[in-house]
């Protein structure tokens, strides 16, 4: 990941997934997806997260903000 344009964090809760699924969605169809341009930032902090539920978040970076991902795991 050094040297890339743009990191992603992409992250869904466990209550997000059922929501979508009882309205006969796919589950995944939450998933909320952060493109942060790489100044040399080696934190970042993802808002209006709720007390109690789980999440799941995978990290991976790109060259330009909105192409395409190399994941991480």
């Amino acid at each position: 990941m050094p040297g890339a344009g743009f990191y992603r964090i992409a992250w869904v809760s466990s209550d997000d997934i059922a929501a979508e699924q009882s309205q006969g969605r796919d589950g995944w169809d939450a998933v909320k997806i952060a493109s942060i341009e790489n100044r040399g930032q080696t934190d970042y902090t993802v808002k209006n997260l709720n007390a109690g539920a789980l999440y799941w978040f995978r990290v991976g970076s790109g060259n330009e903000r909105f192409g395409a991902t190399e994941w991480s795991g």
